[in-house]
């Protein structure tokens, strides 16, 4: 995704838009009442959706190195390195090799 906020604050102005639009011509209001309360809606509801995006965007932000933090990925050396290394692959501690009572 591009950019968050941007993508919540017009999910925020449509909603809000068809909202405004739904309740004018079921209230029976004329057409240029519903369509400039609708057009105010649809303004006020991107504001507040830049808001809200910029908010939520943060607290993931922050949520993530805070899991980051408290769950860090060790270190692991690729199974190729071991092997190269003799720690890997079929050695002592397989069942092939183990001693039998």
């Amino acid at each position: 995704m591009q950019n968050p906020p941007k993508v919540i604050a017009a999910i925020f102005a449509l909603c809000g838009f068809a909202m405004a639009l739904a309740c004018g011509i079921l209230a029976g209001n004329p057409g240029i009442n519903t369509l400039l309360n609708a057009i105010v809606a649809l303004v006020v509801c991107h504001v507040v959706g830049v808001l809200a995006g910029l908010v939520l965007v943060r607290v993931g932000e922050n949520q993530i190195a805070a899991h980051k933090a408290a769950h860090p990925v060790p270190e692991v050396m690729s199974l190729a390195l071991r092997k190269r290394e003799g720690e890997g692959g079929a050695g002592k501690n397989t069942p092939d090799h183990r001693e039998k009572l």
